[in-house]
Order: structure tokens, then C-alpha cells, then sequence
């Protein structure tokens, strides 16, 4: 895997901008899956054993495809 190649400093600025966000995004909903299956005080990824990783990391991929096909779905009907 490699990053693109940037031909100006803002160009990388906003690469890692756009980075920061999906993130904080897929952070926000990992976590959310996580406490949703091990309760809130189950602490940090560190304290789950890796296959209890890979079941909420598998879950999580799982609802956003899910979410933005319904969203996408509900956007047209909007429409």
C-alpha cells in the first residue's frame, strides 16, 4: 500500500484531513459496536482477545455497508 504522490503541500494538508476524519468516524463506530457487545466498561481494544477484535471489526464493516445502502436507499426516496 502506498500514499499518492502530492504535487503541492496543501494537497498532502488534505489528505490527511480526509485521513483524520474517516478515523475518528471508523473509531467512533468501532467503539460503538464494542460497547454495544462487550458493555461500556469493558475498556479498551487492548483488554478484548484478537478474535473478539475481529468479530466487532467484522461486525462494524458489516453495518456501514448496511447503513449507507439504507441511506442510500432512503436519500432516493427522498428525492
Amino acid at each position: 500500500m502506498t500514499l499518492p504522490e502530492f504535487k503541492t503541500p496543501d494537497d498532502e494538508t488534505l489528505f490527511y484531513t480526509i485521513f483524520d476524519d474517516k478515523l475518528a468516524t471508523y473509531s467512533y463506530v468501532l467503539n460503538k459496536v464494542k460497547d454495544e457487545l462487550y458493555g461500556k466498561g469493558g475498556g479498551n481494544f487492548g483488554n478484548l482477545p484478537g478474535t473478539c477484535f475481529e468479530v466487532v471489526n467484522d461486525i462494524t464493516k458489516t453495518l456501514i455497508e448496511d447503513t449507507k445502502e439504507v441511506y442510500s436507499q432512503q436519500k432516493l426516496a427522498d428525492a
